[in-house]
Parts: structure tokens; sequence; C-alpha cells
């Protein structure tokens, strides 16, 4: 019996081999072999089973055998594993030891989330560990981006409908790992739109993109060192009015910040 990828795994006579995920239900695996098995190990996200005739049987999802040529005829009865490879003994003093077996993938280094300004280039890139040759997958807010299987993915001219969450999976032989999310925000500057005055009553209009926040700030002197904040408004997608009912001054001055 060996325990993997989340499931007990156990096998024996004719080929027999059973799973469950918590040694409490159990489902017949088809083995691909008519041979009885004896022992089962799971090393780097590997399951290995041995059995009589030289049977070496071996599955990244414990669901999809593949028959190993061993070599040998004898029954192979017991399997133990070093950091990376595999002894196996069997009858009449049958001693196999395997290659190096392959490592799972492992994102060392996940893309990053940022924020640029629209019409910038944006690349999102994982560095791996584990056995080459790895398979990329990079996905659009869970939707696959065709033609992005490479390490790196980049964005060109960045606009607001390229913002959203963007991540990779990578797979090789022994298995598959899916990266954190990076979320990517871009940043449009806004226009003022039809500003205008009615007594103290200062108004303009301007468009927003959903999910950035705009701080609408003022002056009565442009020269004067410091802006002062009016109020926060969360972009929604559509046009955000603004109404200022405490311009009494002759003159004040608005801007829009974006973040």
């Amino acid at each position: 019996m060996a325990y993997g990828n989340n499931a007990f795994l156990a096998a024996g006579f004719s080929g027999t081999m059973i799973a469950s995920p918590d040694g409490l239900a159990w489902t017949g695996r088809n083995s691909n072999s008519t041979n009885s098995l004896r022992s089962a190990l799971y090393l780097n996200g590997t399951f290995v089973i041995t059995g009589f005739r030289g049977t070496i049987l071996t599955s990244t999802d414990g669901i999809s055998w593949t028959n190993r040529s061993s070599g040998s005829t004898d029954a192979l009865r017991g399997i133990t594993c070093g950091t990376s490879n595999l002894v196996v003994v069997g009858h009449r003093g049958t001693i196999l030891q395997s290659g190096t077996l392959p490592l799972p993938p492992t994102i060392v280094t996940p893309p990053l989330s940022q924020t640029v300004l629209a019409g910038s280039d944006v690349t999102f890139s994982v560095t791996m560990a584990g056995t080459p040759p790895f398979n990329y997958q990079w996905y659009f807010t869970n939707s696959i981006l065709p033609g992005a299987s490479g390490s790196g993915y980049t964005v060109t001219n960045a606009q607001p409908a390229n913002a959203g969450n963007y991540t990779v999976t990578v797979t090789n032989t022994s298995g598959s790992g899916t990266s954190a999310v990076a979320t990517l925000r871009v940043l449009v500057s806004p226009r003022l739109i039809n500003p205008s005055r009615s007594g103290n009553t200062g108004s303009f209009s301007f468009m927003s993109v959903n999910g950035l926040t705009y701080s609408i700030e003022y002056k009565d002197i442009l020269s004067a060192p410091a802006w002062t904040v009016l109020r926060s408004e969360m972009g929604s997608g559509g046009v955000i009015s603004i109404n200022d009912t405490n311009a009494i001054v002759g003159s004040r001055f608005y801007r829009v910040r974006v973040e």
C-alpha cells in the first residue's frame, strides 16, 4: 500500500488495484496487468508498484498506469527509495536500482501582480524547480490564453480590457502545479467632462474604469503647495459626477487622481 496525490492505493493478486481518499471507501482501478502485485511506493509525484514476473507499473495520478521494463522475470517483492531513485528486491537475490526519477514541477518564483498605465507592455513570468522539460499554459480570468505556452507571458499595449487575474499551470511527466494569482491593474488618466459653475457649486464628471479608485482633489490657488481631497470614488465603468457645493472662492482648480 502507498499514499500519494491525496489517495491511498493498494495492490494484490492478479493485478487487483483499489484506491481510497480516506481509507474507508474504496474504488477499483485498472492496473493493466494480470500479474500479482506485491509492493507499492509513492516518490516525487509518481506511484511505483512491483509484482510477479518482473512487473513494474508507474502512474502519476493512480488512475492511468504504464508497464515498465525491469529487465527481469523474477518476482519483485520489495521496493524502497533514496532521495530520487528506487531499489527493488525479489526472488533469487534479484536487486534492481532505477535511475533518477523525474521531480514534479515546483513554482519557485510566481508571477507578480502589477499596476501599469494604459499603453504599457507587461510581462508575467515564473521560475521553476523540478525535472524539465516543462509545459506551460497561461490563463486570464480562468480562460486559456491561446499560444501562451512559455515561462513568460507579455501583454502588449495594456488596456482596461486586459485588467484582471493571470495564472499559469506547469506540467511535466511527474505532475503539475498552478501558480498563485497575479492581478493586472491598468490605470487610465481620467478626462474631466463638462466643467461648470453655478453659484457656489462647481460641477464636472469623468468616465471611470471598474475597480479603480479615484481621488478628487482641489486647490483654490494653483501655486499652493498641496492639493486638498474633496472625496474618493470607486470606479464602476460608468460616468462619475462631482458636485462641489462649497466652491465659495473666486476660482477653484480640480484634479482627479487614479490608483
